[in-house]
């Protein structure tokens, strides 16, 4: 709405002296509106005397002349102003109406509202247009009025606000997705489209670009290889392929898709000519075969673990007409049955009953195990495995813990129970009591026990030697010896490990210096040497007084490396670091194979001056976690293992609440379980897991876990609620996988997804949570088969093989024919990673060099 403008005034006082009789006009005042143009004033005092005053002397002059009477203001005034008292009462006054502005008298002329900016006068996204004495105003493109009207005045709350151009059903076309903006919208491509003649995002009204389906065309061709199927031409088609007649098919991907790109993506596959292809397969069987499909090849047949032999004949050849012969072999499947059933304990088991099945038991909720052990196997000959798991009642709570220490405690509460407390690994024990007793009033006798790091100072020096050291002297801390050049270790090992008495346990490592001995003699000769036999010493020999040279090279040196000490000995569960050489002081260093660990002495072998590579006590165990920590007020879910990747998810028992914290352990590759740091309260009031949502305010709707003490919550005077009881059901099952799940389906709830033993994660995550709208949210866990694929080939070698591709399967390397051994270990095992450990065999072609020469006789 305009405001009225008041126009500036200005005062004339007539001040001039009037003749007696005449009417006096000193003291009065006439009062006129202008916009700043000059106006020229006459006034009369006398009669017939004119006299003027001018409010200065520019522009536009006009006379009023004043006769001793009132002047009629408003007889002046402009058409579009009105005539209105002052406010003072003092007379009227001339006002230019809404809509225009000037003087009131003289001029009143339109006045263009919109030259402040539409923002200001008519709101956001708007436009402003200029009437005569008026105004209205509009919406911008992609905005519409609040009161739905084309045109309107602000000063009615009317409002521009975004028109949603995406409502308008297939407003981009095929394949295209609508995207708001304020004011506008543009659009993008559907999976399976992509954009033409132009790019995302695109305006359909304004750019030529349109979303299109991808066609990638016919399929491609693959060598030997034909189509067996295709889905179509489109984004996501797939083709299968398969080998010709007369081909089988060796590696590779069969089939290709339609990618994003327009391309299809494959086949990989190689075809092969067939001559006896591969053997058959019997089921429930693998095979010992070497790979070789030529006629007189053989295959021999076993049962797999968790079946037995039945009966049949368990070998297949290949014959000159291309077949193999039939194997009869037979195997059936290990069945144990359920599991035993033992008193105040669950079992968490996954209903399967055949070998290596296992069944974990785990003691009810005020319960622990008294006995030894809480899994049972199913083993070969059908049964379960003993187990000597007993639940007693728990009668006190959790032992304190005291710094830097462990603790060795069967779990039982009861009085009469003991914990013992140990230093931890890298302390010692400086003082105090180390165990602690449950008593009959239900608290534990106090442990005194004080806990100092180990520190073993510097290792000792020991002659003709250098130390291979991190500088680290705690528990563990490793120094390798190794003996200077020019000597060799006559002793026993070369490392020293810095032990829990805080003393460098000892070493035998003696250097002593290379000797080669006395020269060898040779028939008829003599000679020449300085006695000397250190490495680098020559002798010269030559030929006694009455024989002469007949041939061959007469100079011998001392060298180092006369002694072989062949191949270093293979230990089980390990792999080998070994540069090939076989000389005095070569070195083979040994590694665990993943998932084991060393709990013997040292993991280096040297090759010695007798030609024997000296005794190392490495010995590889596997891995294990042992059981899972205890948490107070938990209980667990979990499947027994205790080999790394294993899982174990926490709850909080009955009467108590989840306050903070991780709830999953996962047993790492060091033999350690993760901490989980699940804290539980007790219940001060009874818990309900609700939905709550506001059915007046749909803006506010709001999920939460609504408890029973409603003063933690406020509620609005004016919005009203309905609480729904949430239920996830059971979570969705996964393929090759296990669920570690405590059987609740509230909000909050979780369950844990393991793969099976074989298997490995290629997804993403391994956790579903029950969510407030009543379903598990999605996890993209996905377990596929761990393989190793094709084992490597080493030149000039053949290959004893099952054509196993899974974790455990080894392949047997042997030099062909025409070749012997020269060196290198002749193993490879597909480890848990999905890699083929690595084999050093090495073959050489088989030299007997010149023939012996025979007197008196021809070679031919």
């Amino acid at each position: 709405m305009k405001k009225q403008r008041k126009s500036k005034t200005s005062t004339i006082h007539l001040s001039s002296p009037v003749a007696e009789g005449q009417r006096k006009l000193d003291g009065s005042s006439l009062t006129v509106y202008g916009d700043g143009q000059k106006v020229k004033v006459v006034y009369e005092v006398y009669p017939g005397d004119v006299r003027t005053m001018e409010n200065g002397a520019h522009s536009q002059r006009r006379e009023m002349r004043v006769t001793g009477q009132t002047l009629d203001v408003c007889a002046t005034c402009h058409p579009n102003a009105t005539c209105e008292k002052k406010v003072d009462g003092a007379g009227k006054a001339c006002n230019c109406m809404y809509g225009f502005v000037g003087n009131g008298r003289t001029y009143c002329q339109d006045k263009d509202e919109c030259q402040i900016g539409a923002n200001k006068i008519c709101g956001q996204h708007t436009a402003c247009h200029n009437t005569y004495g008026s105004y209205y105003c509009t919406c911008l493109a992609g905005y519409s009025p609040s009161n739905n009207m084309a045109i309107f005045i602000p000063n009615d709350g009317t409002r521009c606000q975004d028109i949603d151009e995406c409502r308008v059903q297939g407003i981009c076309g095929e394949g295209g997705q609508c995207r708001n903006m304020q004011g506008d919208f543009n659009c993008l491509c559907q999976v399976g489209y992509q954009v033409h003649n132009g790019a995302e995002p695109f305006h359909p009204h304004q750019d030529k670009a349109l979303c299109k389906a991808i066609d990638c065309g016919q399929p491609p061709s693959a060598l030997n290889a034909v189509q067996l199927s295709a889905t179509g031409t489109r984004y996501g088609s797939v083709a299968k392929f398969g080998c010709s007649e007369g081909f089988f098919w060796k590696s590779g991907e069969n089939s290709s898709v339609c990618g994003a790109e327009s391309v299809w993506k494959g086949p990989s596959l190689i075809c092969e000519e067939i001559t006896c292809g591969d053997p058959p397969i019997l089921p429930h069987t693998g095979q010992v075969w070497n790979g070789s499909t030529i006629p007189g090849s053989t295959v021999l047949f076993y049962c797999k673990e968790g079946f037995h032999r039945e009966g049949g004949g368990n070998i297949s050849q290949c014959t000159r007409d291309g077949y193999w012969t039939k194997a009869t072999f037979s195997c059936k499947e290990v069945d144990c049955g359920s599991p035993p059933v033992l008193p105040h304990s669950v079992m968490l088991w996954d209903q399967t009953t055949r070998i290596g099945s296992v069944v974990v038991y785990q003691c009810n909720s005020g319960y622990y195990n008294v006995g030894k052990g809480n899994v049972s196997v199913c083993t070969a000959n059908g049964q379960w495995d003993q187990t000597f798991f007993i639940c007693e009642e728990i009668m006190c709570g959790d032992p304190p813990i005291l710094p830097h220490t462990g603790q060795v405690w069967n779990g039982s509460t009861i009085p009469g129970s003991t914990v013992l407390f140990y230093c931890k690994e890298g302390f010692h024990r400086e003082e105090g009591g180390n165990i602690s007793q449950c008593t009959r009033d239900g608290y534990w006798t106090k442990a005194t026990l004080s806990c100092k790091e180990v520190d073993c100072g510097s290792p000792p020096v020991l002659p003709h030697s250098v130390m291979l050291w991190d500088q680290t002297t705690r528990i563990g801390s490793v120094v390798v010896y190794q003996c200077n050049s020019g000597y060799y270790n006559v002793g026993n090992g070369n490392v020293s490990v810095c032990t829990a008495n805080g003393q460098w346990d000892q070493t035998f490592f003696i250097c002593e210096e290379i000797m080669c001995g006395d020269p060898p003699t040779l028939p008829h000769t003599g000679q020449v040497w300085n006695g000397s036999t250190i490495p680098g010493s020559t002798v010269l020999f030559y030929c006694k007084e009455g024989f002469h040279r007949e041939g061959g090279g007469n100079i011998s040196q001392c060298t180092r490396d006369e002694v072989d000490c062949g191949s270093p000995p293979v230990l089980p569960h390990s792999v080998m670091l070994w540069d090939q050489t076989t000389r005095i002081g070569s070195e083979v260093v040994y590694q665990c194979n993943s998932g084991y660990y060393n709990v013997g002495k040292g993991n280096v072998s040297v090759c010695t001056a007798n030609g024997q590579w000296d005794q190392t006590f490495f010995i590889c165990e596997e891995i294990m976690c042992g059981d899972p920590p205890t948490l107070p007020h938990t209980g667990q879910v979990w499947n027994g293992s205790t080999i790394p990747g294993s899982t174990v998810l926490f709850y909080c028992k009955e009467g108590f609440h989840r306050e903070g914290g991780g709830n999953i352990s996962q047993c790492t590759r060091d033999g350690y379980w993760t901490k989980a740091t699940l804290s539980c309260k007790g219940n001060r009031f009874a818990t309900q897991y609700f939905v709550t949502y506001s059915l007046v305010k749909p803006l506010l709707r709001c999920a939460v876990i609504y408890m029973s003490c409603r003063n933690h919550i406020r509620e609005a005077k004016s919005t009203s609620y309905t609480n729904i009881l949430v239920d996830c059901g059971s979570p969705p099952v996964l393929p090759h996988s296990v669920m570690l799940w405590d059987q609740t389906t509230r909000i909050g709830s979780e369950v844990v997804y393991q793969c099976n033993s074989g298997y490995y994660n290629v997804g993403k995550g391994n956790v579903s949570v029950c969510t407030a709208n009543g379903q598990w949210d999605q996890t993209f866990f996905i377990c596929e088969e761990i393989m190793c694929g094709d084992p490597p080939i080493l030149p000039h070698t053949g290959q004893v093989w099952n054509g196993s591709t899974i974790p455990g399967s080894t392949v047997l390397f042997y030099c062909k024919e025409g070749f012997h051994r020269e060196g290198g270990g002749n193993i490879s095992q597909c480890t848990r990673d999905g890699y083929w450990t690595k084999a050093t065999l090495s073959c050489k072609e088989i030299d007997c060099g010149e023939p012996v020469f025979i007197s008196h006789a021809k070679m031919l």
